[in-house]
């Protein structure tokens, strides 16, 4: 997860901080291949994230961008991964 976040983290820094479509966007962004990096090694989904585009002029400190799935779900209950590269349990915004 910290990886993709990361990537994330990196194609802003090279995009005008510009969030991603998807998660194929920063493929050139990160340090291991999207693939590789896909499968969540918790509840060993795959692909095992779900990215959500945050509006524009999201805080990246406080939101919510790259969620862990469980049976191909959401599952809110984990830790998510937000727009400044930090995994923290979820918080509602």
């Amino acid at each position: 997860m910290k990886n993709i976040l990361q990537g994330i983290v990196n194609y802003r820094a090279n995009h005008n901080e510009a969030w991603p479509d998807t998660l194929d966007d920063i493929h050139e962004d990160l340090y291991s291949p999207l693939e590789e990096l896909i499968e969540n090694p918790y509840t060993h989904d795959n692909p095992g994230y779900e990215y959500v585009k945050p509006r524009k002029d999201a805080d990246p400190a406080t939101t919510a961008v790259l969620f862990q799935l469980r049976d191909g779900k959401q599952d809110l209950s984990l830790e998510a991964g937000y727009g400044d590269g930090r995994v923290l349990p979820y918080r509602a915004q």
